[in-house]
């Protein structure tokens, strides 16, 4: 009898190291999505989503070479693919950079074309592709040539010069 209340102990508390377990296994899931989504960055000062580079009011420095204007895009890119193994995430934070603010007004004023053309060009993406380095190379110039596209023909003006990525994950 002793042995049965043993038991029925033991199967009592079996429960709550169970629901401890999965909740702290669901508490550290919700916490990594939220890094990686940036949600713990803090924000960036002045206008949300661009920076000014130090001394880019004029646009230029001593050695007559032009500052660039930088500009942070506020949501980062997530889509999925399809690969051999089954599907994929990609997630890829970026920034841009310009010569004037006028470019950097351009893009913000043409971002849901700019986001919608960038969303299909990294879907179109295979696994293979972005493991290397030069395939990642590769999108990096197929994205601001994308952009570019997208400014010239809404603005007359390719504006961003460059784009570089802030943060890259495969899953």
């Amino acid at each position: 009898m002793a042995e049965e209340k043993e038991q029925e102990g033991k199967k009592k508390k079996s429960p709550l190291v169970l629901i401890l377990v999965v909740v702290l296994l669901l508490a550290g899931s919700v916490g990594g999505t939220l890094y990686f989504m940036g949600f713990f960055n803090p924000p960036a000062e002045g206008d949300a989503g661009h920076e000014e580079a130090a001394g880019a009011q004029d646009g230029h420095h001593d050695g007559g070479h032009v500052e660039l204007i930088y500009y942070t895009f506020e949501q980062p890119f997530t889509v999925n693919f399809q690969t051999e193994s089954g599907l994929r995430f990609l997630q890829v934070n970026m920034d841009a950079a310009a010569q004037s603010q006028a470019d950097i007004d351009g893009l913000i004023k043409h971002m849901p074309v700019v986001r919608n053309k960038l969303i299909f060009l990294l879907g179109n993406q295979t696994y293979e592709q972005l493991i290397t380095r030069q395939g990642k190379e590769k999108l990096r110039q197929e994205i601001l040539k994308a952009i570019q596209d997208v400014l010239e023909e809404r603005t007359g003006s390719p504006g961003v010069e460059e784009v570089f990525f802030t943060s890259f994950v495969i899953q």
